[in-house]
Order: C-alpha cells, then sequence, then structure tokens
C-alpha cells in the first residue's frame, strides 16, 4: 500500500482560504481527498489548490492547478469517471466564492432530483442525464426496502437469484468482502472494465495511465472501496466506490465474463445494497447512467446537466456533427471505417496521458 499525502509542495493545497473542515458540505468529486489525487494522477508535480468558485450564482469546490513556468493555469471542471458536480451545501461558502478567474460554464452539474416514478412520467430535455439514487432514509427496515424493490418495473431481490446464490454457496462456496485488500482486486476489476469497454467497441479510458493512476490513489490512501465476491476462493465479481458524508457512490462496476451467465454481478449489487443499509448510509448513489438495473432499486433520480453558457467552439460543432453523423450513417461501410479510426486515435491519446 503506498503512503498518505505527505507534506510535499505536491500535496498541500497553495490556497489555504478553502478549509478542508467543511469538506462533509461537497459530493465527492469536490472532496479535499479525491482532488489531491486527481492532482497528482493528471498533474504530477504541479501544485494545486481547492477553490471555491462562483457559477451562475452557485459555489462549486474545483481544482485549480496555477501557473508554471510556460504552463497555463488550469481550473479542473471534469476528468473521466468525474460524474458530476453538485453546489456547496449552505450559504456561508457562497459568500467566499470567487467570481473572477474561474469557469463560466460546467459540463456536468446536478441540477436537484425528482423521484423514480416522476422522472418515467414526466418528458424531459434529452441535454438531462438520470443519475439514479436509493434514498435509505424513506426506509425503516430492510425488509420494507426490499418490498419496494420488488414492486418496481424492474423487480429486485427475485426468488430466482436467491436461488442461484444458494445453488453457488452449496457447489463452490461463496464469499462477499466489503472492502477486499487483496492488491490483485483492484488490477482485476480494472482489466474486465477496459476488457468491457473494447469489446463492446467503446472507448477504453483504462488505456490512460493517468486514469489507472487515479484509481490507484485512491486505493493506497483507502479512499477506495474495493469490494469483492468470490467463488470457490476466485474473485468473479467487483466494484469499485467511494463513501462520503454518509453516501455510497456505486462507481466501477464489473464481473468476470465467464460467470455472466451465473447472476454474479446482479448478485454483487444487491449484497451491495444490503451492506450499505445496514452500515447506515443514508444513500446508494447508483451515479451517472439510465440502465435499467438500476431502476429496479431507486427510488430517486439526480437530473444531470451542464451548467452556464457552453463554449462558442463547442455550441457550433455540436449541430454539424450531428448533420455530418446523420449523413454518414446511412453509409454502414463508411460509419464503421470512422468509428474504427476514432477509436485507435481515442486509443493513442489515451496512451499518452
Amino acid at each position: 500500500m503506498g503512503e498518505a499525502c505527505t507534506a510535499s509542495i505536491v500535496c498541500v493545497p497553495v490556497d489555504l482560504a478553502v478549509a478542508v473542515a467543511d469538506d462533509d458540505h461537497v459530493n465527492v468529486f469536490s472532496s479535499a481527498d479525491y482532488l489531491a489525487c486527481v492532482a497528482e494522477a493528471y498533474f504530477p508535480g504541479r501544485r494545486y489548490a481547492l477553490t471555491d468558485y462562483a457559477v451562475v450564482g452557485q459555489t462549486f469546490r474545483l481544482l485549480r492547478i496555477p501557473r508554471a513556468g510556460l504552463k497555463q493555469e488550469r481550473v479542473v471542471t471534469w476528468v473521466p469517471f468525474m460524474d458530476f458536480l453538485e453546489p456547496i451545501a449552505g450559504t456561508i461558502a457562497g459568500s467566499l466564492a470567487n467570481t473572477k478567474g474561474g469557469p463560466s460554464y460546467l459540463p456536468l452539474v446536478s441540477h436537484g432530483r425528482v423521484t423514480a416514478p416522476e422522472w418515467h412520467a414526466t418528458p424531459h430535455p434529452p441535454e438531462l442525464q438520470a443519475s439514479p439514487l436509493i434514498d435509505f432514509t424513506l426506509f425503516q427496515t430492510w425488509e420494507a426496502f426490499v418490498t419496494h424493490s420488488r414492486s418496481t418495473a424492474h423487480p429486485g431481490f427475485r426468488s430466482q437469484r436467491a436461488r442461484q446464490l444458494r445453488k453457488l454457496q452449496e457447489k463452490h462456496g461463496v464469499e462477499f468482502r466489503w472492502h477486499d485488500e487483496d492488491p490483485a482486486a483492484l488490477k482485476q476489476l480494472i482489466a474486465w472494465k477496459s476488457q468491457q469497454y473494447q469489446e463492446a467497441g467503446y472507448v477504453d479510458g483504462f488505456q490512460s495511465r493517468a486514469l489507472v493512476r487515479l484509481f490507484e490513489l485512491l486505493c493506497d490512501r483507502s479512499k477506495l472501496i474495493v469490494t469483492t465476491m468470490r467463488v470457490g476462493g476466485e474473485i468473479v465479481s467487483g466494484h469499485a466506490g467511494m463513501e462520503h458524508d454518509g453516501r455510497f457512490y456505486y462507481w466501477l462496476p464489473a464481473y468476470a465474463k465467464s460467470w455472466g451467465k451465473e447472476g454474479v454481478g446482479s448478485m454483487m449489487i444487491e449484497w451491495m445494497i444490503e451492506a450499505s443499509y445496514q452500515k447506515k448510509h443514508r444513500e446508494f448513489d447508483f451515479l451517472l447512467g439510465n440502465e435499467p438495473y438500476k431502476w429496479g432499486y431507486a427510488t430517486h433520480t439526480r437530473l444531470i446537466g451542464s451548467l452556464g453558457d457552453e463554449p462558442l467552439v463547442q455550441r457550433v460543432w455540436k449541430p454539424l456533427r450531428a448533420a455530418l453523423m446523420q449523413r454518414v450513417r446511412k453509409h454502414e461501410r463508411a460509419y464503421g471505417e470512422l468509428q474504427a479510426l476514432k477509436r485507435k486515435a481515442s486509443a493513442i491519446l489515451l496512451r499518452r496521458s
């Protein structure tokens, strides 16, 4: 395991106006521990600061990389796997927020939340994304939550799944670990996720050394919870997530493809949800993604979209790109070649990062 953040020039924030004492008023992607790891992974050797910025009347805590020689100052508004930002809770921080030198646009921000039925029943702008969550404070007992889950359009905790688990237990032995300290566990999860992205034809973000380093740093500093399911001693399913201010963040799930038919992914999720409830978390946050399985458990969803004025280049490029892709898609071969070229170019850039 790596050492905790030491008092080096890399690890100590240079902007002391922001007190880490009120870290509980931000979500995990604005927390001091997470942003320190982002700084070290993506800007190694650079000084950094945690700064509160006012953006469209709301206050957000962001990572600032001060100017160094010929390297310009950077205010980080997004890196891969930074699902979304939320305004700082309370009004005191807002009065101290910087209005100069900060961003005028944030790509992924929470615009509040609605119940799961409201999300499905009400039309919403296409630019808004769902980020489902479970509000555990609504349930006095675990049994009450299970009853809720079984009443949804995508019921969870099915009896068939329980039978599958019992069968695996009897045949091989099953063990769940909330935090698996085996160094091989995180490496296995990243390998599975990388394989999943490549087989699905997506850009594999884990070809970026910086992204892998981010997960390693969070793990080394005990900020990452690596949960595993073992069958016969073998890791067959796992998850890497974070816990902050009474909220569990469901971040990086993966499982062995060879065990997929056994339902180990679903078993893992349901075990984790129950463990989270028993640990008295207020919330189980599924984060970005409208995957059907999440709605078998979610009580609410956050509404995720941009905030502020999108840069002119992006505003002009988006409709042009949409029109171009609409025409290219009509030619299957050309579209396939274009997508393959895009993936190759992305892979080259990621390997250099």
